[in-house]
């Protein structure tokens, strides 16, 4: 598979651009309406006026550009508080946030009468009663002053009380029609109520469809009724006037005379050449409407005009930009589309996010080039016929970055318009899949199979280029329907189960039905619908293929699973597909134990189960609480509370999306009960060294916490009793690290038992469990040696019933024994085990027993001499040279009980 590198690059720097690093303007913006009709009423109120820019909340079907940038958060802009304000408006303060909109209507809040007003700088010419009428509306109000009063107010709640010292303090205005001149009038002739001229307060203006040449009518009677509808007088002797219409419909000009006596228009007193050092920008529509026969009547048939003024009235000598688009006039143009009129199409919208909010002028200046017309393609390219998948329009210019917006018509036979789509084709990249999608599938509406197009590609000067209908006939399309673009997704279906832990892929096989894909991405859902979340994706994909996509498998637990897959044909053109349901369940954990306990710890291991697990623990008394996650099938609970019964359950767990939170949970397993001790009993137990008297009693604590102990002993007659207590500061220590020694004293050829428990008092104070038992039988008291018998050291047991007397001694070879009847004479030596060779542990052949009879009952004793012996604690024991027996010492001999531990 191939990957347009350099075009996703391009797209990324396009998506960063967008969203984060050109936002440069963050300064408050108000919007301004244009001018309304009183009505039978006599007045124009505020809230007829708001919903010029803000539709959405007052209802309205069509969204303005303000409603766009409001709903998107671009730039970071919310709505000031409140949105719609007039003149009387407390604004809230923004505790500094500068990035905020206001939809402000200069009118007065009780519908009075008013004039935009030029601050006494000019008032209309003395004819009939004109400037009577004027001067007492301007004595009302002025629209020019309200705005500029309200524009101290937005200062105030967005830069805070010191604005005044804070030279950035400014705010940007967009103004409709009218309430451009407002505008402009507030800048050139206003001051602030703090005494400061608007201009120094204002950064940026951009008019729309405003009439800066004023309305040049020839006095019709007729056509002024149809265009400026249900004004009041002081309305037609106010703000008509300021815009060149003549209430009596007979003069082609309104004057107006400054104190100097000059006579101008009012427009042209403010000027189009001058922006009064605030920079300015212009659009103007040249879309006709229901007026069009109107305007042809009056100003011949190739007038340009959005419906409501004359595209030449609008343009600004002074402004940095003059585009015209093809819009209509304002929201009574709506039409059912937002492109249709000039406050909500996407030409406004883009050029408010970039010269006011981002400033950013680099999207125009793009060139023409061949074939210097826009034309339409399909998976075959440009044949003329449209055959396969998506159809997609390509434009005739070097960078589709320096462009702002295009719009596309597509016409049936019968001249009807059966699609039309707005592009910001900055956002696309020329070729493919870079070129924007115009139709997925054949157009509604009757054809004979052939449709036309008008293309218009723009940038923030206007018009590149202009595709005309009448003049490109070669878009033709098969009377048949094209093969639609579409997906299908074959797997997983209905019958699908996956269990989660036991795979950790899955595969989605798709049909893909499109040219070539800008952007491929798998998403899942456990519950079938929203929220979805993305488990692959890929880009420039070519369609046409059945893909089979191996996908990391969701840890979850529900039946109601499903994929979707969205391809992006371009930057916003997406086709769909759904899966059916399927399952994906998580096992619960089985055959819980307890595998070990202690006064710290309860070690708990299962099998089968999922991809993770939750541990809980019910305490005696209370309820199941979580105490811990494994990944693997065992877990250590380290803070078990001491001296108390607790149950322990487990169940699979598994987490969607990853590193969310979001868990999903399997069944429990089975309940184990355990007994927490309060604290470890003894370990390593052993019993050893037995003599005549005596006995070792030897172990390990194996607590941290105990303080003191017991041990128990019982006989076969005597039953178990307390023989000696013992505390962890006192009791000496066997030499060996971590143990503990204890010598108790026994009666010859008694069998005794031993058991050891530890005590704590550190709350909650208690026993330890017993440690385990074992028995021991002490030695009998033999009587009588010979000591004459000295060779190498040797030492002599006498058995005065047999009479004989038994030898055990070391020599080079290993050890050995003999007999004699008279201590004297020996028989010959016996070798009885080999000596330790090589540092390795002695090789035991055999082990002697001297059998001394009493009576009827045999006492064995093994005597033996190895100097790395196995003792009964399993530890080694290296150079042991001397054994007690029979209350002597006896050299290089050991005797221990009748069972050996290897």
């Amino acid at each position: 598979m191939k990957f347009n590198i350099k075009g996703i690059l391009v797209m990324i720097l396009l998506s960063l651009i967008e969203t984060h690093f050109l936002y440069g303007g963050e300064y408050p913006i108000i919007f301004v309406h244009g001018q309304k009709g009183a009505g039978d009423d006599n007045k124009v109120f505020p809230d007829d006026c708001w919903p010029d820019w803000n539709g959405r909340e007052h209802g309205k079907p069509y969204r303005t550009a303000m409603d766009k940038i409001l709903a998107e958060h671009y730039g970071g802009y919310t709505a000031g508080s409140p949105l719609d304000c007039h003149v009387n408006t407390e604004i809230a303060s923004t505790g500094g946030e500068t990035r905020k909109i206001y939809n402000f209507s200069y009118y007065n809040p009780d519908g009075s009468k008013g004039v935009i007003g030029s601050n006494g700088f000019c008032l209309p010419e003395d004819y009939k009663d004109w400037r009577t009428k004027y001067e007492d509306a301007l004595a009302n109000a002025s629209w020019a002053e309200h705005l500029a009063k309200f524009i101290e107010k937005v200062l105030e709640a967005c830069y805070g009380p010191n604005w005044p010292s804070n030279p950035d303090a400014k705010v940007d205005i967009v103004a409709h029609c009218m309430g451009g001149l407002v505008a402009r009038a507030a800048i050139k002739w206003y001051n602030l109520p703090s005494g400061e001229p608007v201009r120094n307060r204002v950064r940026k203006l951009l008019l729309i469809a405003t009439p800066n040449k004023g309305c040049h009518f020839k006095g019709e009677f007729n056509i002024i009724q149809k265009l400026f509808f249900n004004h009041s007088d002081w309305q037609t002797h106010g703000e008509d006037l300021e815009m060149n219409v003549d209430p009596s419909f007979l003069k082609p000009e309104v004057y107006f005379e400054d104190n100097a006596g000059h006579k101008k228009r009012w427009c042209d007193f403010l000027d189009p050449s001058d922006d009064c050092g605030v920079p300015t920008a212009v659009i103007a529509g040249d879309k006709p409407g229901d007026k069009h026969i109107l305007f042809q009547i009056i100003f011949g048939p190739f007038v340009r005009h959005d419906n409501m003024v004359l595209t030449d009235w609008v343009k600004m000598g002074a402004a940095r930009f003059n585009p015209t688009v093809y819009a209509s006039h304002g929201v009574g143009d709506y039409y059912g589309w937002d492109e249709h009129f000039l406050q909500g199409c996407l030409y406004t919208t883009e050029f408010i996010k970039f010269w006011l909010i981002d400033d950013d002028v680099s999207h125009n200046n793009a060139k023409v080039v061949e074939p210097y017309h826009s034309f339409c393609y399909d998976e075959d390219g440009y044949d003329g016929e449209w055959d396969f998948y998506e159809l997609r329009c390509h434009f005739p210019i070097d960078d589709y970055n320096k462009a702002l917006t295009a719009l596309i018509f597509c016409y049936n036979d019968d001249g009807v318009c059966v699609r039309k789509q707005a592009i910001p084709i900055y956002k696309y990249i020329r070729g493919i899949p870079g070129d924007p999608v115009f139709a997925i599938s054949r157009p509604s509406g009757p054809s004979t199979g052939f449709y036309w197009f008008r293309i218009f590609t723009y940038d923030m000067n206007g018009l590149i280029v202009y595709t005309d209908y009448e003049n490109y006939k070669k878009a033709k399309i098969k009377d048949f329907d094209p093969f639609p673009c579409k997906m299908k997704i074959v797997s997983p279906t209905a019958e699908s189960t996956f269990t989660a832990g036991y795979i950790i892929k899955f595969n989605v096989k798709v049909e893909c039905y499109f040219y070539r894909a800008k952007e491929f991405k798998v998403l899942f859902s456990p519950t079938g619908g929203p929220p979805w979340t993305e488990l692959w994706s890929t880009c420039n994909l070519p369609g046409g293929y059945i893909y089979t996509i191996p996908v990391s498998l969701p840890e979850v637990n529900s039946n109601k699973c499903k994929v979707r897959i969205d391809a992006y044909l371009d930057y916003k053109t997406k086709i769909t597909s759904y899966s059916e349901n399927f399952t994906i369940k998580i096992d619960k954990p089985t055959n819980l134990v307890v595998w070990d306990v202690a006064e710290d710890s309860v070690w708990l291991l299962w099998s089968s189960g999922g991809p993770g697990y939750s541990i809980e623990r019910q305490v005696e008394g209370g309820g199941f609480e979580e105490i811990g996650t494994a990944a693997g099938r065992e877990f250590i609970d380290r803070s078990p509370p001491r001296g108390k019964r607790c149950e322990y359950r487990v169940r699979s767990q598994g987490e969607f999306p990853p590193n969310s939170g979001n868990y999903y949970y399997s069944g429990y397993s089975n309940l184990v009960q355990v007994e927490i001790p309060f604290c470890n009993p003894p370990k390593l137990i052993s019993v050893r060294c037995p003599t005549s008297d005596s006995v070792r009693v030897v172990w390990q604590d194996n607590s941290h916490i105990e303080w003191k102990g017991e041990i128990w002993r019982k006989t076969k007659t005597i039953d178990w009793k307390k023989i000696v207590e013992f505390d962890s500061l006192s009791y000496p220590q066997h030499p060996q690290e971590y143990f503990w020694c204890y010598t108790d004293t026994v009666t010859p050829e008694t069998t005794y038992w031993y058991k050891i428990k530890n005590y704590t008092d550190l709350p909650p104070e208690g026993y330890s469990p017993w440690s385990v038992t074992l028995s021991i039988t002490a030695l009998p008291h033999l009587k009588g040696f010979d000591s004459t018998a000295t060779q190498r050291g040797k030492k002599v047991v006498y058995d005065p019933i047999n009479k004989i007397y038994h030898l055990v001694y070391n020599a080079d070879s290993g050890v050995m024994y003999t007999k004699s009847t008279d201590g004297k004479e020996w028989d010959g030596s016996v070798k009885i085990c080999y000596p330790m060779r090589f540092g390795t542990e002695m090789k035991k052949t055999w082990f002697p027993e001297i059998r001394l009879r009493k009576g009827t009952e045999n006492y064995p004793i093994v005597l033996f001499n190895n100097p790395s012996t196995k003792l009964p604690d399993k530890r080694y024991y290296n150079d042991v040279h001397e054994a007690w027996y029979d209350g002597e010492w006896w050299d290089s001999v050991v005797a221990v009980s009748d069972t050996f531990y290897d």
